[in-house]
Formats: structure tokens, C-alpha cells, sequence
């Protein structure tokens, strides 16, 4: 059974952010997943994104605006908004129509996430589109329970300039219950308030 590619993303892209490298074995690309795509993201945002077998290294930085179609991987739309947010330029995010109708209203919420972070994000028809800078502030915000908002604040909190608060840690348990642990072993730290 091959590693999970969403899980994978997250690690990825705190790679990418915070200067990397971070390497994950075990996601061969001959098994297709939709969330893979975060690879060739990452790759057109300027992050070097090598691959050797089932192993797959990211190391930043990010440096260009993008545009990304979400249609076929709509989780990881909190985690693109996140990239975008911390990439300086102008980034496009589409697809994904149905994202208000998850765990919590996914769009409104990487609008905050973004907000959050200090970065400039407008709603489109399409999408989103997010003006990002490449120091983002610390998040404080502790409101988010949905899994996938969680982990993405977690990462935008590796590059921002300042320690950072974010949401309920144990939200990450519906898809990634070793997430703070792999977080910890990539060099974050990580404390929960008591």
C-alpha cells in the first residue's frame, strides 16, 4: 500500500516554505492520487522538487505566483491558499465550487487562514485569488476545528516571523493523527497550551 499523498502535502509544502529540505518515502507516482499535484505546485512556485523512486524531496523557496485548478483535489485547498499566502506574487486558486459544504466552509475559511497570515485574498467567480509576501505574520487564531484548516495554519506558522496560535490540535486525528509528531521530526516546534 503506497503513502498517503494528502498526508504527504502538508510535509511537502512545509518543505517548501520553511526552506526544507523535507523528504517522504513511500508515494510512488505510479499509484495514482489526486493530491500528487501539489508536487508540480510547489514546482511551479519555484521550489526545488526532486523525486528518487518512492521517495520524493522538497526544499524551498518559493518565489512566483501560480495558478492552480482544484477540481480533482479539493483538499487541498486550505493548504494551496497557505503556499500562495507565503509566496510573493500573485496566485490564482480554482475549482473546488463545493468547499463550503465540508467539515466547515473550506473557501471562507483559507480566506481567513490567508487574511491571517498577513497576505491580500480576493474571491473570484472561479475561485480565489491571493497576493501573497514572503514573511508572513504569526497566526493567532484558534477558532478552526476542520483537520485540514489545522494542519495548513501549522504550516503557514513554519515560515511565519513569530511563534504562532492556532486551532484545536486535535483535529488533525480524522486524517493524520502523527502529524504533530511528523512535524517535530522536520525540526518544528511544537507546544500545546494547557
Amino acid at each position: 500500500m503506497p503513502g498517503d499523498a494528502s498526508s504527504a502535502a502538508y510535509l511537502w509544502a512545509a518543505g517548501a516554505l520553511a526552506g526544507g529540505p523535507v523528504r517522504v518515502t513511500g508515494v510512488p507516482d505510479r499509484w495514482p492520487q489526486a493530491d500528487l499535484a501539489v508536487l508540480e505546485l510547489l514546482r511551479a512556485a519555484g521550489a526545488s522538487v526532486r523525486r528518487s523512486g518512492d521517495a520524493v524531496e522538497v526544499a524551498g523557496p518559493t518565489r512566483d505566483g501560480f495558478e492552480v485548478d482544484l477540481t480533482d483535489a479539493p483538499d487541498l485547498f486550505p493548504l494551496v491558499g497557505v503556499i500562495a499566502a507565503a509566496t510573493p506574487g500573485r496566485s490564482q486558486l480554482s475549482g473546488a465550487p463545493h468547499l463550503a459544504f465540508k467539515e466547515t466552509d473550506r473557501r471562507t475559511a483559507t480566506i481567513q487562514l490567508v487574511r491571517a497570515m498577513g497576505a491580500t485574498a480576493r474571491p473570484t467567480p472561479a475561485g480565489l485569488t491571493i497576493a501573497g509576501r514572503p514573511a508572513p505574520r504569526p497566526i493567532r487564531y484558534s477558532g478552526w476545528a476542520d483537520h485540514r484548516l489545522v494542519m495548513s495554519a501549522a504550516v503557514a506558522a513554519l515560515c511565519a516571523d513569530g511563534p504562532s496560535q492556532i486551532g484545536r490540535a486535535e483535529a488533525v486525528a480524522k486524517s493524520f493523527p502523527g502529524f504533530w509528531t511528523a512535524l517535530e521530526h522536520i525540526g518544528a516546534e511544537v507546544t500545546s497550551a494547557r
